[in-house]
């Protein structure tokens, strides 16, 4: 079975990734329960987290602001929204968000998905 068909069990990452957005990897069930924008968004952040080298507290981060979301990964959605995907990924306890920024005047967060409350919410996903 083809690692990007949608029809797989679990949620694949893919060894190399070239910027192109796999969003043929969210899943029906997923995107009902949460929504479209925060299911793009979820696997979106595990793609990323797979492919970086930022470990805290032995997990892989990946840190923006929510204008460098925006920018770099939907330009096709307004800041505000992406900042009520965040608020709403994070209600849902799907998101940890944490601040690590040694710089005071740095305003990223640093974002990792929460494999166990998405495994509660989605058992075939993980």
């Amino acid at each position: 079975m083809n690692k990007y068909n949608k029809t797989s069990k679990k949620l694949q990452t893919p060894e190399t990734q070239t910027g192109t957005l796999y969003y043929s990897c969210v899943y029906d069930e997923l995107a009902v329960k949460i929504g479209l924008n925060e299911a793009l968004f979820l696997y979106k952040l595990h793609v990323l987290c797979f492919q970086s080298r930022n470990i805290k507290d032995n997990y892989q981060w990946v840190y923006n602001s929510a204008a460098e979301w925006k920018e770099k990964y939907f330009p096709y959605r307004g800041v505000n929204t992406v900042r009520r995907i965040i608020t709403n990924l994070q209600k849902l306890n799907l998101i940890v968000i944490c601040e690590y920024n040694k710089k005071s005047y740095d305003k990223s967060s640093w974002f990792r998905v929460n494999y166990g409350e998405l495994q509660l919410l989605v058992p075939s996903i993980v």
